[in-house]
C-alpha cells in the first residue's frame, strides 16, 4: 500500500550521520547526489529507494530511524520511497549534499530537489503494532492531532492501546532521548518538558504516579538537575504555562485507569488550555491546544467533569 504525501521538508545542517559513501559502487555517468533521511518521531525505517528520470547507480541503506541514499542523476526531480513501521507517525527530515565537494567516487556533487515522497508501510513491520492499536481507533494510531508551542501530539488510537515500542526524540547536541512509549500521555509530557526546559523526568509506571515521584528533571547531555515542585489543586497557586496537570486513578473510567497527565499551554482569568495525548484521541481542529478547562475562582481550584485533578507539577526555573 502506497501513500503520496505533500513534500514538507526542512533542511538540516551538518550532522554526524554515517557517510553516504558506504557500500556504494563507483560509476559516474552523472555527478552524484546524496540524501540522508531521518524519522523525527523515532519510527523505524525499513527500506528506502530512489527513482526518477536519468537515475543510475542508486544505493540506499537503512539503520533504525535513518536512511542514506546516493545516486547518479541529471539535474532534476527525484522520487524517494521510504518504507516504515507505520506511515502515520513518519515525519522525515532530509539533508542534501552541498553541491561543491567531490564525493567518495570523485564524481562531483550536484543538487537534486526531491519532488515526491512515497511512503510505503512494510506489512511485516506494521504487524508489530498491537492489534488493539489498529482497530476501533478514534483516529488512526500515530496520526498527528495538533501542535502546541512546537510540540506535536499524536493519536494513541484509543485508551485500550498500549504499544511498547519506545519513542526516541531528537535532542540538539546529543543522541536521541527516550521520552516514553507511543503515544501515551506521559510520553507527550516528557517530550514537552524536554523541548521547553531541556530535561526529562525519570521512569514512572503510570501518569498518576508522577504526582508522588517526579521531583526533578535531568539534562540528558550535561546531567544537570532542576527541581520540580508539586502544587496541590485548590491551593494558593494557580497553574502556569508549562505545568503538568496530574489526574487521579479512576477504576470506573477506562481512560483513567492509570490516571492522566496534560500540559498547560495557555492560562486565562477563568480558563486554561491543555495539550495532551491519549485523552480523547481527537484531532484538535486546527487549534493550538486539545481542551479548555474551567477554573473555580472562589476556591482557586481546577475542575474537570471527567476526572479529579490532584494538582500540577512545575519546573522551578529562575524567572
Amino acid at each position: 500500500m502506497r501513500f503520496f504525501v505533500p513534500l514538507f521538508l526542512f533542511l538540516l545542517g551538518a550532522t554526524s550521520w554515517a557517510s553516504p559513501c558506504d557500500d556504494i559502487q563507483c560509476d559516474c555517468p552523472y555527478p552524484m547526489a546524496s540524501f540522508a533521511l531521518k524519522s523525527a518521531s523515532g519510527t523505524s525505517l525499513t527500506q528506502a529507494t530512489v527513482k526518477g528520470a536519468g537515475i543510475q547507480n542508486e544505493s540506499c541503506r537503512t539503520g533504525k530511524d535513518r536512511a542514506w541514499c546516493s545516486f547518479g542523476a541529471a539535474d532534476g526531480a527525484v522520487e524517494l520511497t521510504v518504507g516504515a513501521r507505520a506511515h502515520h507517525s513518519l515525519n522525515i527530515a532530509v539533508t542534501q549534499s552541498s553541491g561543491t565537494d567531490d564525493d567518495c567516487c570523485g564524481c562531483g556533487w550536484i543538487k537534486v530537489e526531491p519532488s515526491v515522497f512515497v511512503l510505503q508501510v512494510d506489512p511485516a513491520a506494521a504487524a508489530l503494532i498491537p492489534a488493539e492499536c489498529q482497530s476501533d481507533c478514534v483516529m488512526p494510531f500515530g496520526m498527528k492531532l495538533g501542535n502546541a508551542r512546537g510540540v506535536s501530539a499524536y493519536s494513541n488510537c484509543s485508551s485500550a492501546c498500549i504499544d511498547p515500542a519506545p519513542i526516541m526524540t531528537p535532542h540538539p547536541g546529543g543522541e536521541p532521548v527516550y521520552t516514553g512509549i507511543g503515544w501515551q500521555c506521559v510520553e507527550y509530557a516528557r517530550r514537552y518538558w524536554l523541548k521547553r526546559y531541556g530535561g526529562v523526568f525519570g521512569s514512572v509506571d503510570t501518569a498518576a504516579d508522577m504526582w508522588a515521584q517526579v521531583r526533578e528533571i535531568r539534562d540528558p547531555r550535561s546531567g544537570a538537575v532542576v527541581a520540580v515542585k508539586a502544587i496541590p489543586n485548590r491551593g494558593s497557586e494557580l497553574p502556569e504555562v508549562g505545568d503538568l496537570l496530574i489526574y487521579a486513578v479512576d477504576d470506573s473510567d477506562p481512560g483513567l485507569r492509570f490516571g492522566h497527565v496534560a500540559v498547560v499551554v495557555r492560562t486565562g482569568d477563568r480558563t486554561l488550555d491543555v495539550a495532551e495525548q491519549n485523552w480523547e484521541n481527537q484531532h484538535w481542529g486546527g487549534k493550538s491546544y486539545a481542551r479548555r478547562l474551567s477554573l473555580r475562582t472562589e476556591k482557586r481550584g481546577l475542575t474537570d467533569s471527567r476526572g479529579r485533578i490532584l494538582g500540577w507539577l512545575r519546573v522551578e526555573v529562575e524567572k
